[in-house]
């Protein structure tokens, strides 16, 4: 990936197994080591942004999950993890929990049901992530269309659509300060991408 010119990577923690869907906090340990290592020893300052799934995923009450997850962050940042990224951490006293004692940026994914971006912010929450939701929102309309052409055999989308020249306006490349890495969504006002 580093040859390929990749400067930062999100790891999970999810063995997309039904009968044993997290890997060990110990295996998962050993993992971002060896990713650190690799980044420090190719000279990239590698962004590292470390996935648990266990909100989501574990197998105990709310307030286990939450206490392995805060555990699962702290250990995946001193393994060499820049940032956490706690799926499934959705309401806000979830999120501050994790904010306050996982000792590294926190990246919350933006979904139905989390608090706003200021609130996440005043939160602690320090990078937030669309995931896969504008793709699936293009699908979903998509979609839509299709089952317009077919339907009726017109498309009357074309009211929601962005004018042709703004796409490329819109989808630019990033303008980054020097030294600075992309990042699809940020808190505003701060840059916390290495």
């Amino acid at each position: 990936m580093i040859a390929a010119g990749a400067i930062g990577l999100n790891i999970e923690d999810s063995t997309k197994r039904p009968d044993h869907p997290l890997f060990d906090v110990e295996e998962q340990v050993r993992k971002i080591a060896e990713i650190r290592k690799i980044g420090d020893r190719s000279d990239v300052p590698l962004v590292i942004n470390a996935r648990t799934d266990v909100l989501i995923l574990g197998q105990a009450d709310k307030s286990s999950r939450l206490k392995e997850a805060i555990d699962r962050g702290n250990a995946y940042n001193n393994a060499g993890a820049d940032c956490f990224f706690p799926v499934g951490a959705i309401d806000s006293q979830t999120i501050s929990d994790i904010t306050r004692h996982v000792r590294c940026p926190i990246n919350i994914l933006a979904t139905n049901g989390v608090p706003s971006v200021p609130e996440l912010k005043s939160l602690g929450v320090r990078r937030v992530s669309v995931g896969s939701g504008p793709a699936r929102a293009t699908f979903g309309l998509v979609r839509k269309i299709a089952h317009e052409l077919r339907e009726s055999g017109y498309l009357r989308e074309s009211s929601q659509r962005c004018p042709y020249a703004c796409g490329g306006q819109q989808l630019g490349p990033a303008k980054l300060e020097p030294g600075r890495t992309a990042c699809l969504a940020v808190v505003p006002g701060e840059n916390h991408c290495s």
